[in-house]
């Protein structure tokens, strides 16, 4: 029983490795040029900067992933626990008060970052369970992988996929996006000073969201609007390259 344990985990892990593998593929900067008309402004240091942000921050490494799971799990346990519910929407009253009718957006723009990441755990839950089906084991071929993929409705990979987008045209939007992690960081200050009701795992929670947004900000706060366009558009034409490669091959 502990084998059937460990080779599951070890699946897990790979699999997580392999999804990895595939994004730093379709985002290299020889592939992209192949596949799409590229303008000069979105050139390899972008292509790069853009291929780290999915790695580091939305797909990292299953060693990474674990740190990543808690703090998430922290961030679930406001809608598990009403008592830090009432608690931060106290906190967001006077947040609409110091930010003005920009509030919602914001909020709305931090809300797609935990989606996203939900959306990723999802995802890689689904393709254990199919390579479990299949009886597969490590190491997988990339056919292997692809069929685990396949074995998912393409309309939920495209769910998946549209939350990425989400994420990333909120980040490109980085007037709103600044104010979006001023009011994350108002609520961080007072979820720390409110140890009765928030846990360390919450703070912690807060602050990967933070930092996901931070990166987000950093990544696109010195483009020009022509770039952060080209560059959302890049990604919604690339994912869907990648799930045409793989459904139509099945």
């Amino acid at each position: 029983m502990n084998s059937v344990i460990t080779n599951e985990k070890q699946l897990a892990v790979h699999l997580i490795d392999k999804y990895r593998e595939s994004i730093k593929q379709r985002y290299d900067f020889g592939h992209l040029s192949e596949q799409f008309v590229l303008s000069s402004q979105l050139d390899e240091e972008v292509i790069e900067a853009m291929r780290n942000y999915f790695l580091e921050c939305l797909y990292p490494t299953a060693e990474e992933r674990r740190t990543v799971d808690i703090a998430f799990d922290s961030l679930r346990s406001f809608v598990r626990h009403p008592a830090k519910t009432w608690a931060l929407l106290g906190n967001m009253a006077g947040a609409i008060f110091r930010f003005g009718t920009q509030f919602p957006q914001a909020i709305r723009a931090g809300v797609v970052s935990l989606e996203s990441y939900l959306d990723a755990k999802h995802f890689e839950n689904r393709l254990l369970k199919a390579a479990l089906r299949e009886q597969m084991s490590v190491p997988l071929t990339d056919e292997q992988f692809e069929k685990c993929i396949a074995d998912i409705p393409r309309k939920e990979i495209e769910i998946f996929t549209g939350h990425i987008l989400s994420l990333f045209q909120s980040m490109a939007n980085t007037l709103l996006l600044k104010k979006t992690i001023a009011i994350m960081e108002d609520v961080l200050s007072k979820i720390k000073k409110r140890k009765d009701i928030y846990s360390e795992e919450d703070v912690k929670g807060i602050e990967l969201g933070i930092n996901i947004l931070r990166r987000g900000y950093e990544l696109f706060k010195d483009y020009p609007e022509s770039l952060k366009m080209e560059v959302i558009t890049t990604i919604k034409e690339n994912e869907k390259w990648y799930l045409d490669k793989i459904y139509n091959r099945q």
